[in-house]
């Protein structure tokens, strides 16, 4: 049967699937996630989170190290690659990566910036107009009062028609449209970002399981593969 992703698009079990045995473990679903999402969220699965923390402290400051020759390596490429990161035959460059990542970070803060800024002059106009209400139809300022419940079934609309002639009222709805474009704008940037973190942390997962498999006790090795088949169970 075809999933859905959150828009209602079907995704086929193929795309999931594999090894092909017609099921989909959470590995399969963790590892089509990887490749195809563009979340501001970081797909993490069990068994990566356990390599990372048995990562040796010097394999840290070893980022210039190539990564494996495996999955992770492989989504990288083709995660910067559908992110125009990269251009075919070339190697990921991680200096560039992180200088993007630090200028989506600088657009993030002035977008802050302005969101901060918006926020305070819509606030002030509410206040504003908030007031000239109070004035007008005192019961509005005391909720859940016979006086109040008056007010909604007699002058709700005049209060309505009120706000929306006021001389600000345009000026406040020009604002708050900002402050939702403004929020679209940090969405997509967190996204972007999000597709950087993912490619330079497949890289660092790839190069530590393959330094893992060089070096990690035979107990190590066990616990680890006992999360992967936990993993490989099927949804």
């Amino acid at each position: 049967m075809d999933k859905l992703t959150r828009g209602g698009h079907k995704i086929g079990i193929d795309d999931i699937d594999l090894n092909a045995d017609h099921k989909v473990s959470l590995y399969e679903a963790h590892i089509y996630t990887l490749r195809t999402a563009t979340s501001s969220d970081l797909s993490r699965s069990t068994s990566e989170i356990y390599l990372e923390k048995w990562e040796p402290w010097y394999l840290r400051w070893m980022s210039y190290v190539s990564p494996g020759n495996d999955i992770y390596a492989e989504i990288s490429r083709e995660v910067a690659m559908k992110n125009s990161l990269l251009k075919e035959g070339r190697n990921i460059e991680v200096r560039q990566l992180q200088g993007k990542r630090r200028q989506f970070q600088h657009e993030m803060d002035e977008l802050e910036k302005r969101k901060k800024k918006g926020r305070g002059s819509v606030k002030k106009i509410q206040e504003k107009i908030q007031e000239e209400l109070f004035l007008l139809w005192p019961a509005l300022k005391n909720a859940y009062t016979v006086n109040y419940l008056d007010f909604i079934k007699n002058d709700l609309q005049d209060a309505v028609s009120y706000i929306t002639r006021h001389s600000d009222y345009k000026k406040l709805k020009e604002l708050q449209d900002l402050k939702e474009s403004i929020h679209d704008e940090m969405l997509t940037l967190k996204r972007q970002m999000a597709q950087l973190d993912k490619i330079l942390r497949l890289r660092k997962i790839s190069r530590v399981k393959s330094f893992f498999q060089k070096h990690a006790s035979d107990r190590e090795k066990e616990e680890y593969q006992q999360l992967l088949q936990c993993e490989k169970q099927a949804l």
